[in-house]
């Protein structure tokens, strides 16, 4: 029976035991689970609808077409040419204050001109007084690019450079000869530069054996010319303001054929009638006059001045390819009891009877 009180004793002892442990948890901060954040995953950078200063621009896709400029009013030359209107056509030339680029402006509007032919007569074209080198670089075609070179140097007559450079102008047509070997027109043309600036006689021979040594001779002129020649015919306003304006008077040819006579004269050159074959060979295949765009009459009268037996006269070379010479037009102004009026009638005719007749 002892065994009694001594359970009952372990009992309690347990009991409290169990009471102490229970205190402990509850005073105990209670278990939580420890949640590791997961990091953030790497985005790109967000790239902004506006566009960097430092980058480029897209490409343009064939498709792209750039926003046509804004057309500028039309002069009223341009508006009486586009019509054929005669008589406004001439009285707006009679105006003392037009000038020649306003007169070219207006006929490249209405005849759809060539890049060549806006490149020479065009606002920033390389004909007339007002031309200045630095716009050469954003000359495409080689005939404009012939035209600026001597321009530059003092022998174009469709006006010269502001600031004349005949060492420059060499140094354009070396160029182009590098870009079109053959071209006799090149040393030709060369040789009146290289005298003006003191080469020796031997240098300017050997520069004379070159334009000798070309296989045909193109100032390029023939190709701007036609087409200026050719747009007279589209009405009778046009052939009126062209007959005016124009001049088929493009290079001075003088002082490359008298340097070439002289070199003859004292250095016993040789290729003079070369030369004279390759000026005169343009007119020599054509079937039309020079007044058609055909040949360039001054390159063939300059050519035969060093070979003139060779060659015939001008006028009498010319008429008989059809050439009818210089034909005087009809007045437009007529003048009737001390009134002065427009009668387009006659002169239409006489612009009506020659296309007909090309």
């Amino acid at each position: 029976m002892k065994t009694l009180p001594i359970l009952f004793l372990l009992a309690v002892f347990l009991t409290f035991v169990a009471w102490i442990s229970l205190q402990g948890v509850s005073q105990a901060e209670p278990l939580t689970s420890t949640v590791v954040p997961l990091a953030a995953p790497e985005l790109p950078p967000q790239r902004s609808s506006a566009p960097r200063k430092d980058t480029k621009p897209p490409k343009k896709s064939a498709a792209y077409r750039a926003p046509a400029p804004t057309p500028l009013k039309p002069s009223p030359l341009q508006i009486a040419l586009q019509a054929g209107d005669l008589c406004e056509t001439a009285k707006l030339l009679e105006e003392e204050n037009i000038a020649m680029k306003m007169v070219y402006a207006a006929i490249l509007a209405t005849i759809s001109p060539s890049a060549a032919l806006v490149e020479t007569f065009g606002a920033n074209g390389v004909s007339g007084n007002e031309f200045v080198f630095e716009g050469m670089q954003k000359l495409t075609h080689p005939g404009t690019r012939f035209i600026a070179a001597l321009q530059l140097g003092g022998l174009s007559n469709m006006g010269s450079a502001k600031t004349p450079d005949v060492k420059k102008a060499r140094e354009l047509l070396l160029a182009l000869e590098k870009e079109n070997p053959g071209n006799a027109a090149y040393p030709y043309f060369r040789l009146a530069l290289e005298e003006k600036l003191g080469f020796k006689r031997e240098e300017l021979l050997a520069t004379a054996n070159e334009a000798a040594d070309g296989s045909f001779f193109d100032t390029h002129f023939d190709e701007i010319n036609r087409e200026m020649l050719n747009a007279r015919w589209l009405n009778p306003a046009l052939h009126y303001a062209l007959r005016r304006y124009y001049y088929a008077d493009s290079f001075n040819f003088y002082p490359g054929t008298d340097v070439i006579r002289s070199l003859q004269a004292d250095q016993n050159f040789g290729g003079s009638a070369r030369i004279a074959k390759l000026m005169t060979d343009p007119g020599m295949k054509a079937s039309r006059p020079a007044d058609s765009g055909e040949y360039y009459n001054l390159q063939y009268i300059y050519g035969r001045l060093l070979d003139k037996n060779s060659y015939k006269d001008f006028d009498e070379f010319d008429k008989e390819k059809g050439g009818a010479g210089y034909t005087p037009e009809p007045p437009i102004f007529a003048e009737q009891a001390g009134q002065r009026f427009c009668d387009p009638g006659p002169y239409e005719a006489f612009f009506y009877e020659r296309r007909n007749s090309r």
